[in-house]
C-alpha cells in the first residue's frame, strides 16, 4: 500500500474583533512596587500554577500545593524582600507580571512571573532590570541566568551545620 503525503491545511486567520487577544507595545508598561491588598491574591495562585508545571513527576498535586504553599507564603511574608510588579501604564490594576527576590545586597531571585499573553514583550527583563543583578536564584523554570549560582536550598533558610 502507497503512502500519500498529508495534505498541507491553510493556518487559520489571526484572530480579530470581539475575540483579538490585546498584545501591548512593550512601552505600555511600568514597574511599580507590589501592594500587597492589591496584588497579594494573584502573586498567590499564579506563583502555585505556574510551578506546578515545573514540578518533577514523582511529585503528587496533594504534596506540591501543600508544600508549596508554605514556601511562597513563607517569601511572601518576609520583611526583606524586593518585589516588583509590571502594570499597564494607563491600569495599574492590569498586571503583566511580578518578581519576587531578596533585598540587596543578596540579590537573590526566587521568582518571575510573566502572563503567558505577555511573554517575549520584554517584561521579565525590565523587572529583572529593575531588581538589579542576580547572584542566586532559588527556582530554575524557563529563565537561564549563566552569570548567576542557582541555589534551591536557601529558601529553606536551614542553620549552618556545626
Amino acid at each position: 500500500m502507497q503512502s500519500r503525503p498529508l495534505a498541507r491545511l491553510p493556518l487559520p486567520p489571526p484572530r480579530s474583533g470581539a475575540y483579538a487577544i490585546p498584545v501591548p507595545p512593550s512601552a505600555a508598561y511600568v514597574i511599580r512596587p507590589f501592594a500587597e491588598a492589591t496584588d497579594g491574591a494573584f502573586v498567590y495562585s499564579s506563583w502555585l500554577r505556574s510551578g506546578l508545571r515545573h514540578r518533577p513527576a514523582c511529585l503528587s498535586r496533594s504534596t506540591y500545593f501543600r508544600e508549596q504553599h508554605r514556601v511562597i507564603t513563607a517569601l511572601m511574608r518576609a520583611a526583606l524582600e524586593t518585589r516588583l510588579m509590571a502594570v499597564a501604564a494607563d491600569d495599574p490594576e492590569q498586571v503583566f507580571g511580578w518578581l519576587f527576590g531578596g533585598a540587596p545586597p543578596a540579590h537573590r531571585l526566587d521568582y518571575v512571573y510573566v502572563k503567558p499573553i505577555y511573554r517575549r514583550l520584554g517584561v521579565a527583563r525590565a523587572l529583572l532590570s529593575a531588581f538589579g543583578p542576580v547572584q542566586v536564584y532559588t527556582h530554575a523554570g524557563e529563565l537561564l541566568l549563566p552569570d548567576a549560582e542557582y541555589n534551591p536550598y536557601l529558601l529553606y533558610n536551614l542553620p549552618p551545620l556545626p
